[in-house]
């Protein structure tokens, strides 16, 4: 089955589910569209006071569907690729209204920049969270992506996800700030409910001016010369080590890396 994502209405509180039968709602290009579409909606309502994004069946989403990348032949193919997904993650930040990420299962790559986009993290204890591209794809994490991960896990922390490509557990991503709650994975709808009805409870000037001051507060903390990364994604995705580790991946090895 393909992937979809889509958004249902219950009163005051969006959800938008993240749902890719058998690939741990692994996304695809088009689904990345759909996310995109539903930032878009939610935009344009004015009933919405509370945003969730989760996965189906015990998963968050495990990245991007590495699918997606037998197509690519060089280093246009995968800017071409950050800057589209770029643009929807900054759709996802830009919501005007709180955004609730409910984790639960693996959070990594694609997911667990979708994740650190929304405001709040509730994650079950089964959650693990993590960008292993080193040891996977041999891919490169655009500047806003590392950026963000800076801001929620920290500049020391964040780096040590990347380079160690570990995946953390719920209750280390809690001790480290990126998670706000961790519970049994029971309990983890019952708890994200109630998250969502507490914020739709509270006044909506004062959840949006503290979400427009607090990006305004990471813009201005931010280098005031865009920080350049085009150079890194191409020499990544155009690179023999890029091609390996996608195929290592579908042909479920180790990848043999070259260093170029």
């Amino acid at each position: 089955m393909s992937g979809r994502v889509w958004l249902e209405r219950s009163g005051p509180v969006g959800t938008i589910r993240l749902s890719h039968p058998g690939r741990r709602n692994a996304l695809t290009l088009a689904m990345y569209d759909e996310l995109a579409a539903c930032c878009a909606e939610v935009a344009g309502s004015a009933e919405l006071r509370v945003v969730i994004i989760r996965g189906v069946d015990g998963a968050f989403a495990a990245g991007t569907d590495i699918g997606e990348f037998t197509g690519f032949s060089g280093a246009d193919d995968g800017v071409g690729y950050e800057r589209r997904t770029g643009d929807v993650l900054r759709r996802l930040a830009a919501i005007e209204v709180p955004v609730i990420a409910a984790v639960d299962g693996p959070a990594v790559g694609g997911g667990l920049a979708i994740a650190a986009m929304a405001d709040l993290i509730i994650a079950s204890d089964r959650s693990r969270f993590g960008v292993p591209i080193v040891r996977t794809l041999g891919n490169c994490v655009p500047a806003a992506v590392l950026a963000r991960l800076r801001e929620r896990l920290g500049a020391g922390p964040a780096l040590a996800l990347l380079i160690t490509a570990e995946l953390i557990t719920a209750n280390r991503a809690h001790q480290l700030g990126l998670v706000h709650q961790v519970l049994p994975a029971d309990d983890l709808d019952a708890g994200v409910d109630r998250l969502a009805e507490r914020v739709a409870a509270s006044a909506p000037l004062s959840l949006s001016a503290i979400k427009t001051l607090d990006r305004r507060l990471s813009a201005a903390s931010a280098h005031p010369v865009p920080v350049e990364d085009e150079d890194l994604i191409r020499a990544c995705y155009g690179s023999r080590d890029f091609a390996e580790g996608v195929r290592a991946f579908l042909e479920h090895r180790t990848p043999v890396w070259e260093g170029r």
